[in-house]
């Protein structure tokens, strides 16, 4: 997913490949002004072991 929003909080979810229903999440993101949020996610749905880690950095 890409979204522009400035200084705003985005609701966002991971899917499963090949699936519209959200395996994490949705959780609350906060986008600060003048930063790129990215949201790393793996692991296995059958497993129930899927993990996530954002990453902001500056522009």
């Amino acid at each position: 997913m890409t979204a522009r929003a400035v200084g705003a909080t985005l609701a966002a979810g991971v899917a499963v490949a090949l699936s519209a229903t959200a395996a994490i999440g949705p959780a609350d993101l906060d986008l600060g002004e003048g930063t790129n949020t990215v949201v790393y996610a793996w692991g296995s749905a059958p497993d129930k072991n899927l993990l996530y880690r954002l990453r902001t950095t500056s522009r």
